[in-house]
């Protein structure tokens, strides 16, 4: 069975528009997904990549243009700006990280938090809203809050951080498949198309062919 390495933060517009299109594909294709949050400011900071707010004009405006594409493309609801975005999303992710610890399929949980930031306006730098997206999913928040604290969470965090700048990892949603990276929701249908296909993943091509 292939499987996918997909590299996220709860904090990404993208990787809330990409989630139901991606699980889709993962579906048909038969694909086993590894969820892999990441502090994706420090990820950033490895690339030489600014943050949203100290990125020239031009690319912000782009990026809101973007968005309202996809979100029509998707056919999603959205607040481009939502009252309580950007947050400290470390808590969220690691909540995640629990989950997967004990073997629970994360994305009822992502998903409940995506449109909670983008569609609903909800505030999870209060850890009261991030236990109630859990319970929302079916799930026990406050014990999954109680080991997102952990010193194992926490590392697992940390190592899956430097193992996303090792792959080069700039911007999310990433997606990897047989060492082949897919950065962007909108890279899932190519995604897709490698898993169908069955092929090796592809590698950079150099002028000296190294």
């Amino acid at each position: 069975m292939a499987e996918v390495d997909y590299y996220f933060t709860l904090l990404s517009p993208w990787a809330y528009i990409g989630h139901d299109a991606f699980h889709q594909a993962m579906e048909s294709t038969g694909t086993t997904v590894n969820y892999l949050p990441l502090n994706l400011p420090s990820a950033f900071a490895a690339s030489e990549t600014p943050v949203l707010g100290k990125r020239h004009k031009t690319r912000q405006d782009y990026r809101t243009l973007e968005l309202q594409r996809w979100a029509v493309k998707r056919g999603l609801t959205f607040n481009f700006w939502p009252d309580h975005w950007p947050f400290a999303a470390a808590t969220g992710d690691k909540m995640v990280i629990a989950m997967v610890q004990n073997g629970i399929n994360p994305s009822g949980f992502m998903r409940e938090i995506f449109t909670g930031i983008w569609e609903r306006q909800m505030n999870y730098a209060e850890e009261s809203a991030l236990i109630d997206a859990a319970a929302a999913a079916g799930l026990d928040g406050n014990a999954l809050l109680a080991q997102a604290h952990g010193e194992e969470a926490q590392a697992v965090y940390d190592e899956t951080t430097e193992k996303a700048i090792a792959l080069g990892i700039f911007g999310v949603p990433a997606y990897f498949y047989d060492g082949e990276y897919f950065w962007g929701q909108d890279r899932i249908e190519l995604l897709e198309d490698a898993l169908k296909a069955g092929r090796a993943g592809y590698k950079p091509i150099y002028p000296d062919g190294d």
